[in-house]
């Protein structure tokens, strides 16, 4: 069967609506579904990645690794880890430009390395839904999905914007007999602006109502807007900032910077066998440090004795004592590699 080929996010949409995606035939990926741009404008940008910019770039590789994890198991947390030859597939190739910094993701590569670890697995999905999903993970990317609502708006401001800035030229002419032609000019050009972004809010309103029929491919939508944000909020001093089809200018990304979540976490809710390390505290409350396979590394978890019965309350000493192992429900939140908020849930014995 022939290869299907796919360049632009409108050929993606039309793929997703058509008998094509149904034929389980090979995907090529071509043009903007290939290669996602994202254009930095600034005076610290002339070819070189920033520290600040390295760090958006890797929150945007661990989104994707998150909503891989989820796509391939079902499952968010450490039940869903990735192997290692999983994340090399994944793993985002990335090159930079000179001059202003222009970067190049490949995110075909990264959509046949999805293709690959789908198709490999039993997971319930047919040959036609893997390729859905991504097909409509590449086309999320393409566009440069922050959002749907920030997106919708972008588009609505850039027609807005054309429009002020050809009456501002109209008001700058100069003499009467120019006036007519130079309103003609400037409609034409405010219905041609109109006309484009309006075109771009239907594409976002298709991708919008893809996204809502399949949670996997609503979670690689969030880690998505999520990464891409982090990306953008972190080109410090940037004046201007182009991800995908999304042109922002400095006003766009002072808007983005407010808005942007200061930091992305992950909620883990583990049961296994820990090690109570150190505990720290008097009376009814401590602070306990645990070590577990469940969740890699030592932690920081605060007990309150009066939460559980005497002889659980027990186990927990007796483990601290003995250095033994103890088994813990624990529900805490992840920050990159670090865990917050850590609660013991429930106390059982080995």
């Amino acid at each position: 069967m022939e290869a299907v080929r796919l360049s632009t996010i409108e050929e993606a949409l039309n793929f997703l609506k058509s008998a094509d995606s149904l034929n389980n035939g090979s995907l090529n990926f071509e043009g903007e579904l290939k290669t996602l741009e994202i254009e930095i404008e600034g005076p610290l940008f002339r070819g070189e990645i920033t520290g600040e910019l390295a760090r958006g770039l890797a929150e945007l590789q661990e989104e994707l690794y998150r909503a891989a994890r989820f796509a391939i198991t079902g499952k968010t947390g450490r039940e869903s880890r990735l192997t290692n030859e999983q994340k090399k597939q994944l793993e985002l190739r990335i090159d930079v430009q000179k001059g202003c910094t222009l970067i190049k993701i490949d995110a075909g590569k990264f959509g046949e390395g999805l293709l690959n670890i789908l198709g490999d697995r039993l997971n319930n999905m047919t040959a036609a839904e893997v390729q859905v999903l991504v097909v409509s993970i590449l086309a999320i990317l393409a566009i440069g999905w922050i959002g749907k609502n920030y997106v919708v708006e972008h588009f609505k401001y850039k027609a807005k914007k054309a429009e002020l800035e050809t009456a501002a030229a109209q008001s700058e002419s100069i003499g009467e007999q120019h006036s007519n032609q130079m309103a003609t000019v400037t409609a034409a050009a405010t219905a041609q602006a109109e006309a484009a972004a309006n075109a771009q809010v239907q594409i976002v309103e298709q991708l919008a109502a893809v996204i809502a029929q399949d949670r996997k491919v609503e979670r690689f939508a969030e880690a998505t807007a999520a990464g891409l944000t982090q990306v953008t909020v972190r080109a410090t001093d940037a004046t201007s900032v182009r991800v995908g089809r999304i042109e922002l200018d400095e006003d766009e990304l002072a808007t983005l910077r407010r808005r942007a979540p200061k930091t992305t976490s992950e909620t883990l809710h583990e049961t296994g066998a820990f090690r109570v390390l150190t505990a720290d505290g008097s009376g009814t409350q401590f602070k306990l440090t645990l070590g577990g396979a469940a969740i890699p590394g030592e932690f920081t978890v605060e007990y309150d004795r009066t939460d559980f019965s005497s002889a659980e309350d027990q186990m927990i000493w007796d483990a601290l004592r003995d250095q033994t192992e103890v088994r813990l429900e624990v529900k805490a939140e992840q920050l990159r590699d670090k865990i917050k908020g850590a609660v013991i849930v429930s106390i059982n014995p080995i």
